[in-house]
């Protein structure tokens, strides 16, 4: 796996592999039985579990850079779980080249909110509480998933803030009003905000 100097594609080198496969026709299993199948299989699987996923990170982080440059504030919402798809604090992270630190407030603040319902939290949820170094973490009141601010350096200069919010959306308008308005707020000069 390479990267380039900014970081801003992957490229898996798979070297050519020319396939043949001699079967002496026995028909047990048919097709699926067959080598061929198998390595068409293992290649589909590999596309699925690799090189997708490393295309969609790929996309998104051009996505940011673009955002980031267009305006004061870019918030992008949803992909806040704790699944492996879930990629929101992920790839700015390493858009903006911060590498993911664990919050323990965040994480004790995961464990209390299962701890109320009587469950104990799943080991899959500590992802929820990484974050980007040196981002600013926004409390969740309503939820598991906590927000981030970070603000980044924009190309030809000034800084705009990149905000990763949950998707849900009565945590998202709460968050939103109580946490995210007041710091844009703070920082820049808000004209409107329509919901």
């Amino acid at each position: 796996l390479e990267r380039d100097a900014l970081n801003t594609q992957a490229q898996i080198e798979v070297p050519a592999a020319p396939l043949r496969a001699q079967a002496d026709g026995g028909g047990a299993g048919g097709i699926f039985g067959s080598p061929i199948f198998f390595l068409v299989a293992m290649l589909l699987l590999m596309w699925a579990l690799l090189i997708r996923p490393q295309q969609r990170k790929d996309k998104e982080h051009k996505a940011m850079l673009s955002q980031v440059e267009k305006g004061d504030a870019v918030i992008t919402t949803g992909g806040l779980g704790p699944t492996r798809d879930d990629l929101t604090i992920e790839v700015p992270a390493d858009t903006f080249g911060r590498p993911l630190v664990l919050h323990e407030p965040s994480l004790e603040a995961l464990r209390g909110f299962f701890a109320r319902f009587g469950r104990e939290m799943a080991a899959i949820n500590e992802k929820q509480a990484w974050f980007p170094e040196g981002a600013e973490v926004l409390d969740n009141p309503i939820g598991t998933a906590p927000g981030t601010m970070l603000e980044v350096p924009r190309e030809h200069g000034g800084s705009a803030l990149f905000f990763c919010m949950p998707g849900v959306p009565r945590e998202l308008y709460k968050m939103m009003d109580e946490q995210v308005l007041p710091r844009i707020a703070s920082r820049r000069r808000v004209v409107s905000w329509v919901r």
